[in-house]
């Protein structure tokens, strides 16, 4: 893949990928898929870009991830008023859809479930089984688990070594676990989506563009901390500048 395909940009300090093309982002998930590391993908929002200004360990999760993209409009119009471009939101959803077909094209690639209640990642793994015939599906586990659980869980997902590892709601902390174990999940893609598992087994719709853009509603804590956040796109936008006059 081109390196001109995938820009990296850098808003309040944490990195988000941009791609030029599905097509490109495609080529770069080949590229993750082969070669031979574990690779954890997150899905940014404002949320967790503010959690990013204040906890060094969520900030060095973005850093140490293979791919940041961005979720809601809230970081693209950060992004585009630093960068003075037009950039657009994925939906999650979507990204995970493509990731599995771009899988499926490989050879002797694996897909394991981690998250939401026993019902719901049951109806999803035999859903996605026979929406992707040619993935191996080599296993699933719903989200709640105790303590002396997890050990277990963590071992079998070792032990099956998937391509690809979708966790979804159930897991406490999902980016700082996921980070946490991303040595044991080697090699493969680690991912977390909230809702994926509920669209997939036909709980929810998949979510629209203009759903995206009214995501989350008009809340009095984001109202409060807006104009915060203005400010400190401010300050990324002034010392971007500043790096381009000194280049």
């Amino acid at each position: 893949m081109e390196e001109g395909k995938r820009e990296r940009l850098m808003l309040l300090g944490v990195p988000v990928d941009i791609f030029s093309s599905q097509q490109a982002f495609r080529d770069y998930v080949v590229a993750l898929a082969s070669n031979g590391k574990s690779s954890q993908i997150v899905f940014l929002t404002y949320s967790l870009l503010m959690k990013a200004q204040r906890n060094p360990v969520i900030m060095q999760i973005f850093h140490d991830a293979a791919l940041v993209l961005p979720a809601e409009p809230s970081v693209i119009k950060g992004l585009s008023f630093v960068y003075r471009n037009n950039y657009r939101a994925i939906i999650p959803v979507d990204v995970i859809i493509s990731m599995l077909s771009t899988l499926e094209e490989l050879p002797n690639r694996s897909v394991y479930l981690l998250g939401g209640t026993k019902k719901t990642v049951t109806t999803t793994y035999h859903n996605l089984k026979g929406s992707y015939p040619r993935l191996l599906f080599v296993g699933y586990h719903q989200g709640s688990m105790k303590a002396d659980q997890e050990h277990d869980v963590i071992e079998a997902i070792r032990k099956a070594s998937p391509s690809i590892l979708i966790i979804s709601k159930g897991i406490k902390k999902h980016e700082q676990w996921m980070y946490l174990h991303r040595n044991e999940f080697k090699p493969g893609l680690t991912l977390y989506c909230r809702e994926c598992f509920d669209v997939f087994c036909g709980k929810k719709k998949r979510p629209t563009e203009r759903e995206l853009q009214n995501r989350g509603g008009i809340k009095l804590s984001r109202l409060l901390h807006y104009p915060i956040y203005g400010i400190m796109l401010m300050g990324n936008r002034w010392k971007l500048k500043r790096a381009e006059r000194h280049e």
